[in-house]
Order: structure tokens, then sequence, then C-alpha cells
């Protein structure tokens, strides 16, 4: 905003007290009519936009006054870059938790689900368990059977 104001003629093109992104705006006075592109030059003259242009090439410092180091371009790279290196860092922490939470699930429905062949084998097994004190009890009951009416006689 300082650079530009700087070359832009009579009173700035950007409004001095706005300095936060809430703030920020262009001069009161600045209008269509009024926006300017020399400095009262002959026409064709455009010395002020060729000064504003040349800021994306000059270097600031904050030690200067400034609000970056570098250029304009590199500011921005750098903004770019880093949004794009804090996008991939969240993109791959997802993932991973996608990764973590799949593996957990499957883990737990290993643990927690049913499966239809152990629960058949299981019931096959009780059943013929069954069978097998079904006929220890039919054959106590035959012995007796046969002692008491042996005895009987």
């Amino acid at each position: 905003m300082t650079a530009v104001n700087g070359a832009y003629p009579a009173g700035g093109f950007f409004n001095a007290a706005g300095t936060t992104a809430a703030t920020f705006g262009l001069a009161s006075g600045l209008t269509p009519t009024t926006l300017k592109a020399s400095n009262g030059g002959s026409a064709g003259d455009n010395t002020v936009a060729l000064a504003i242009a040349q800021l994306a090439t000059q270097k600031f410092t904050i030690a200067g006054g400034a609000a970056i180091d570098g250029t304009f371009g590199g500011f921005f790279s750098t903004a770019v870059s880093n949004l794009g290196q804090a996008v991939s860092g969240a993109t791959a922490r997802s993932t991973d938790q996608t990764s973590i939470e799949n593996l957990v699930r499957t883990q737990r429905d290993g643990v927690s689900g049913v499966s239809l062949d152990e629960e058949t084998a299981n019931l096959l097994k009780y059943q013929r368990a069954f069978q097998a004190s079904s006929r220890v009890f039919s054959t106590i009951d035959s012995l007796l059977d046969n002692v008491v009416n042996s005895l009987g006689r």
C-alpha cells in the first residue's frame, strides 16, 4: 500500500488509514474520472502506471519499514507454496486417519463378528454331545431295568 501510494500522485491510490484486510480500501477521492496513469504528462504518458508495474520486481525489506521481505512475486510464490504444503500435509494426515479408522474397524469386526462356519461347527459338536449323553442315559436306563426286573422275580 505504501509503495503504490508513493508512486501514485496527489494523495495516493489506497486509503492510508486502512492497514488491515478489514480496513484496506481505495482512497476516498479516487473515482473513475480521477484515476491517473500519468502525472500530468502528454497524451499516452503512462509514467505512473509504469512506476506501479515496476513495484512487482522491487525488493522490499522489513528492516526498511516494509511489510514483506523480497519482491511481491516472491512473497506471493512463498505464500502459495506454504499453502500448498499445508494442504498436502492436511490431506496426508486425513488419509492416514482414514486408513487407521478402516484398520481398527476391520480388527473390531474380526473380533466381534460372527463366523457362520465356526457357529455351525459348534452347533454340530453340541448336538453330538447331546446324542452321546442320551445314549449313556438310555444304556443306564436299560441296565437298571434289567437289574430291577431280574431281582424282582
